[in-house]
């Protein structure tokens, strides 16, 4: 079957990454060529390489050993050559492959004596090198003619901080070296890892950016949770992390292997603060406030082991913190699942779900492997859908917040335009009853009448539209003639006026806000019209369409701003008008546009007043 053929710039890139990375497509190469050996374990540390040749302690093959290392348990492993001295004979330098182990060292004859190299990851100065492909080997370097009795080499060596299983160990030997060698397979194994890294790292830097700009503690504590828990997942590929931090590599792994309990502090106290649970689940807040004190309690106590190197207390406490995170997840999240609230709580509850299920699989799926040797695929898959889920929690939350603000910024609104309202209904009423009064005073009863008949339909519309915050056009319309008529009544028809509607308006589907232009029309007729001098004064009401605005004209022909000031007529009051000024507000509410409200003084050539003409622009 022909192969595909590949894009040329995928080639080049392949080329690239080969030749950076090192990729061998030979995977013997890798694994080398496996070497017996058996074990002699022993709790004497002052067993030397002589009493090991001398004395015939029992050395038995990896299936005698059914228990699992122990950190005060020492191991020296005879490697056997007698099949392959044939081979070492076509090179002097060959490179020995074999578990990372804690501490321990190699022993090998030169110039008669025997000698030792440290290759334990924990000693100071050590030789041997990881195999970055699996940091679970590392590998060092011999010379052909250096084996023990021309047969052996000698290993001994310490597990202290985990329990290991002896059948896991694996001793190799090959030409080349092979610590900067990946295989294809060895890509394919940590491709999952570097997906990972690309996914909460870029998802760490975005809730922290947010963070930084909505001072909000939650994401503060997500960015925090997912930055350490990709730190945890890539420890052992973080090259950078131990070659800038510190050359004490046992320092090095205490506070990564310590990641564990950042990890859950930091997600108990995202939930806390997420949730709100002090108010909203205040069991769970209590469950988290305990299992964070006891969390705190076991990072005191492993350092406290770790400084005095009671490394069976710390393999012991490490082991309680899956238990204890368990049982906390299993309580806090449960209370909140039985006792869901809303849409939020549901978002971390998946998320959370999700990372257990991963977490669960990688520490008790595969029972029977080691620390070092655990299937991260697991964990990368729950912790990138809980990452995920987190983040849309996280903007659901602020979206909510943001529609509850607006909501309640509407209604501020609202409010503010019914008290606003409340304002002018109590200014109009008062000027009408003035008008009956007057009317009476003068002894006008059919015109009192009247008026008062009008005045009451009038005020039965304003009181059934008041609690409506907006009118339709044509009810405003209705409620403005009436006004018309009850003020042309009042002054004797002293004033003529005209309602002018475009016809591209529907007054029937158009709304505006509620009596919006009857303190213009009241202004224009008290102080425009009724102090001009003679029988031509006019009001003319235009309405009409503009793009998406609705414009109303109030304009008079009456003596203009400047001569009103003066309060010629004879009903103009010495009191303050309010209604103009709540109106003014009313308008702003509509938009920050200054153009909104528009008054223009009307002037002749020789700059004589002609009257006012306003310009109120509504929003359609």
């Amino acid at each position: 079957m022909p192969k595909p053929s590949i894009n040329p710039i995928l080639s080049v890139f392949l080329l690239l990454a080969l030749s950076c990375f090192g990729f061998s497509q030979n995977d013997s190469l890798a694994q080398g060529t496996t070497l017996p050996f058996k074990v002699l374990k022993t709790t004497d540390d002052a067993l030397t390489i002589n009493d090991i040749i001398k004395s015939k302690h029992p050395f038995n093959y990896l299936s005698h050993f059914a228990q699992k290392t122990h950190p005060d348990d020492f191991y020296w492993i005879r490697i056997d050559f007698e099949k392959e001295l044939a081979h070492l004979q076509t090179s002097n330098i060959w490179h020995l492959k074999f578990n990372s182990f804690d501490y321990g060292k190699l022993l090998y004859q030169h110039d008669g004596t025997i000698q030792e190299k440290p290759i334990g990851k924990f000693d100071p100065h050590t030789q041997s090198e990881k195999v970055k492909a699996n940091k679970y080997f590392s590998e060092i370097s011999f010379d052909s003619g250096t084996l023990i009795q021309d047969r052996y080499l000698y290993l001994k060596v310490r597990r202290v901080t985990f329990f290991e299983q002896l059948q896991n160990w694996e001793i190799s030997y090959q030409q080349q070296s092979i610590k900067n060698i990946y295989s294809w397979d060895d890509f394919k194994a940590l491709l999952p890892i570097y997906i990972f890294t690309g996914v909460s790292g870029i998802m760490s830097l975005l809730v922290f950016l947010f963070f930084i700009y909505l001072r909000r503690m939650e994401f503060f504590l997500n960015s925090f949770y997912v930055f350490w828990l990709l730190v945890f997942i890539f420890k052992e590929e973080l090259l950078l992390y131990h070659d800038l931090f510190t050359d004490n590599e046992l320092l090095k792994n205490w506070m990564l292997e310590n990641l564990v309990i950042v990890i859950a502090l930091g997600y108990m106290l995202f939930m806390i603060f997420y949730l709100n649970l002090r108010k909203e689940y205040p069991f769970a807040f209590k469950v988290l406030q305990v299992s964070i004190s006891i969390h705190l309690l076991i990072l005191v106590a492993d350092a406290f082991f770790y400084y005095f190197e009671f490394f069976v207390g710390r393999i012991y406490i490490l082991e309680i913190v899956p238990i204890l995170d368990s049982t906390t997840a299993f309580l806090s999240v449960g209370y909140i699942f039985l006792f869901n609230k809303n849409l939020l709580t549901t978002f971390f509850i998946l998320g959370s779900v999700t990372f257990m299920v991963g977490v669960g699989c990688f520490f008790y799926l595969d029972t029977d492997s080691d620390p070092l040797n655990y299937n991260k695929l697991y964990i990368i898959i729950g912790s990138i859908l809980e990452i995920t889920i987190f983040a849309l929690g996280l903007t659901y939350k602020i979206f909510m917040e943001n529609t509850e603000r607006l909501k309640f910024q509407e209604e501020a609104f609202i409010n503010k335009t019914k008290a606003l309202r409340a304002q002018i209904n109590p200014h109009f009423i008062f000027n009408s009853l003035n008008s009956i009064q007057h009317l009476i005073t003068k002894n006008n009863k059919v015109s009192a009448l009247k008026y008062l008949s009008k005045f009451g339909r009038l005020t039965r519309n304003i009181l059934e539209s008041s609690f409506e915050t907006n009118a339709k056009l044509d009810d405003e319309i209705k409620l403005l003639t009436d006004y018309l008529e009850l003020e042309s009544l009042r002054f004797d028809n002293a004033f003529t006026y005209k309602i002018q509607i475009d016809e591209a308006l529907i007054p029937e589907e158009i709304e505006m806000p509620f009596m919006i232009l009857q303190p213009f029309v009241e202004n224009a007729i008290i102080h425009g019209l009724l102090p001009k001098k003679g029988d031509n004064k006019e009001l003319l009401i235009r309405l009409k369409k503009e793009s998406d605005f609705m414009v109303c004209e109030v304009e008079d022909n009456g003596v203009g701003r400047q001569m009103a000031k003066l309060r010629l007529h004879i009903y103009q009051k010495e009191k303050k008008s309010r209604g103009l000024e709540v109106t003014k507000q009313r308008l702003e509410s509509i938009g920050e546009n200054p153009e909104n409200l528009q008054i223009i003084d009307k002037v002749d050539e020789e700059n004589n007043p002609l009257g006012t003409k306003v310009i109120i622009r509504i929003p359609i």
